[in-house]
């Protein structure tokens, strides 16, 4: 059967790469898309208001918490480089989801009133816990793409849709509040992160030798204009999409943040399916064909 499968993916490295992050992409989008109905009737339009402000805030602080060490991992010819880069960027996620910390907890309710959303003040503490495991996740991710390991990331990929959804599915059966939905949302975050820690420990304990405080520097050093360009960008680029949503929910007491997060996610689905994919193998890929004078072509 393996055989069989094998025969029936692309000749291209390249081609076959993007098919198994597709593949498991198109899983984890369809365990998404077939949950909806179901979590639309177990939780309140109301719910999936306070489910939008968190993804929102969520998805604005992770985008830069790791200084975008994170993108820079794959470009390294030498693994010992890429590990420094990786722990860069898993340090600036921990001070980031302390730094996060601090307010959440001080001032719940001013955060909550400046949001527009009492209800959320009892949640907020899982924003913190959510970018730590959402920017673990996305730096390991790399990694596992330097290392070509696009089928771990496809299983991880579905394991985080299946566990995510299965927390809200499960927590709303019994008691359907923004609890169960913000819950599950945390889940997936962090369920991937295991599997891909795993697979580190297990094959990458070399490229972890010889690194020390003057390693990071120096590579902290020589990778600066990540966190000095990518960071701008990447804050404006995201909050383009997410500012939208936090301020209909602050200017609106009613549910329309949850409906506008929800048409977005179902409009997103067929660009994330190929998109993404593509887009993560070709950064694999670019570094040596740019050493090897290819990158042109390649592109």
């Amino acid at each position: 059967m393996r055989a069989r499968i094998e025969a029936l993916l692309p000749k291209s490295a390249f081609l076959r790469n993007v098919g198994l992050l597709t593949g498991g992409t198109v899983l984890a989008q369809g365990i998404l898309a077939l949950s909806l109905p179901v979590l639309t009737r177990l939780y309140s339009p109301e719910d999936f208001s306070l489910l939008a402000v968190y993804t929102s805030l969520l998805g604005l602080i992770t985008v830069v918490s790791c200084l975008r060490f994170n993108i820079a991992i794959p470009l390294p010819e030498d693994d010992r480089v890429a590990m420094n880069l990786l722990l860069l960027a898993l340090g600036a996620a921990a001070l980031v989801a302390l730094a996060t910390a601090v307010p959440v907890f001080a001032m719940p309710g001013t955060i909550a009133a400046l949001l527009g959303q009492p209800a959320i003040k009892a949640h907020l503490w899982m924003i913190p816990v959510g970018v730590i495991l959402a920017s673990s996740y996305d730096a390991l991710q790399y990694w596992a793409s330097r290392k070509r390991r696009f089928a771990l990331i496809s299983q991880t990929r579905v394991t985080r849709a299946a566990g995510g959804t299965g927390t809200q599915i499960g927590i709303g059966s019994f008691s359907a509040t923004p609890f169960g939905l913000i819950l599950g949302q945390v889940v997936y975050s962090g369920v991937g992160v295991v599997g891909l820690l795993r697979s580190l420990g297990r094959h990458d304990r070399a490229a972890a030798t010889g690194i020390s405080g003057a390693t990071l520097a120096r590579t902290a050093s020589e990778y600066r204009k990540f966190p000095l360009f990518s960071v701008p960008e990447a804050l404006f680029n995201t909050a383009g999409l997410e500012l939208a949503i936090l301020i209909i929910a602050a200017a609106a007491a009613g549910p329309e943040a949850g409906f506008l997060m929800l048409a977005m996610r179902v409009m997103g689905l067929p660009l994330g399916l190929v998109g993404t994919s593509v887009g993560q193998v070709y950064l694999t890929e670019a570094p040596q064909k740019w050493r090897d004078g290819e990158l042109a072509g390649f592109t």
